[in-house]
């Protein structure tokens, strides 16, 4: 077992209307083979009761504490919260580490413990673990699995761009506090944006920057749970869900071509970024088809004239902007 005096390990619990799964998640947490972590729920103002059972962990738990938003501030803003509400719980010049939990998901009772042994063995800002993805049937698979591997910043962004998945989805990394935080000094005004989705690329983004050694991880018999929620803001398919969702994709490729701008002492990480815009302008192209199908009807005259100017626009971007 690590030295537990070394370092932190704070799991950040976002809770928003997810009743059915709220108990799940925490238990997930409070069981962890690995104890010394603390566990901080954010109340981001739902309605369905999912806060009170979180309560009720608290009380039982003491190393389980609620942060409350002043109203319902989106999932970006309730990380931020949780994030630094666990840094100011532990005042110490230790190394804070965290870990981001959907609250309709789950993880193996043994993570913390298997990322303890890999932080208190290498000196690393940030760790890729397994993620283990629900489908329709309710079976688990291995989302993805590279080999185990400590990288710098060059090699992992090189590694980034040659996997099959996307390589931004926060819920998969342990994260060293000063990097998650040092991303939101170029995010000024993120507190009014309210996102929802898209939001773990933006904070990816950001952080790169910071990041000097990552470690790959392919322990297979721990990770993270993604369950299939279809209520949830990455599968609803409704109107006013994807007009939403289109919202928070603009804001986030807004930023990433501010941060393309004044990347420029950097060819590897420019690549990079030049790389994931055109993968995140393929799926807001995607979205925004399907948007464009509830609205107009597919078989429209003006679906097919919308589809046709967004990949124009989307060609015109591309060589004319990023490069």
């Amino acid at each position: 077992m690590p030295k537990v005096a070394d370092f932190k390990i704070s799991i950040i619990i976002p809770v928003f209307n997810t009743l059915p799964y709220i108990t799940r998640a925490l238990e997930s947490c409070v069981n962890q083979s690995f104890t010394d972590i603390g566990i901080i729920v954010v109340d981001d103002c739902g309605s369905d009761g999912a806060i009170e059972i979180a309560k009720e962990f608290a009380q039982k738990d003491k190393r389980i504490k609620i942060v409350q938003n002043p109203r319902n501030m989106g999932l970006l803003y309730a990380r931020f919260a949780g994030a630094k509400a666990a840094i100011n719980l532990n005042q110490s010049d230790t190394k804070h580490y965290l870990l981001f939990l959907d609250s309709d998901d789950f993880i193996s009772h043994d993570l913390c413990e298997n990322l303890a042994n890999i932080v208190s063995k290498n000196e690393v800002d940030m760790v890729s673990f397994a993620v283990f993805s629900q489908n329709m049937e309710g079976k688990f698979s291995l989302r993805h699995q590279e080999k185990s591997i400590l990288l710098n910043q060059r090699e992992y962004l090189a590694l980034a761009q040659s996997v099959d998945f996307c390589p931004w989805h926060l819920c998969s990394k342990l994260i060293e506090s000063q990097v998650y935080f040092k991303a939101f000094e170029s995010l000024v005004g993120f507190e009014d944006w309210g996102l929802t989705f898209a939001e773990d690329a933006l904070v990816y983004f950001a952080m790169l920057p910071s990041l000097k050694n990552v470690y790959i991880s392919t322990e297979s018999s721990s990770g993270y749970f993604y369950c299939l929620n279809l209520n949830s803001a990455t599968n609803t398919k409704t109107y006013k869900s994807l007009e939403r969702n289109l919202r928070d994709e603009a804001r986030v490729l807004g930023v990433l071509q501010q941060i393309l701008k004044e990347t420029k002492n950097n060819d590897e990480l420019r690549s990079f970024y030049q790389w994931a815009f055109r993968l995140l302008t393929h799926y807001h192209l995607q979205h925004l088809r399907t948007f464009y199908r509830l609205k107009y009807g597919k078989f429209s005259l003006r679906f097919i004239l919308s589809v046709c100017l967004l990949y124009c626009r989307k060609e015109f971007v591309w060589r004319f902007y990023i490069f």
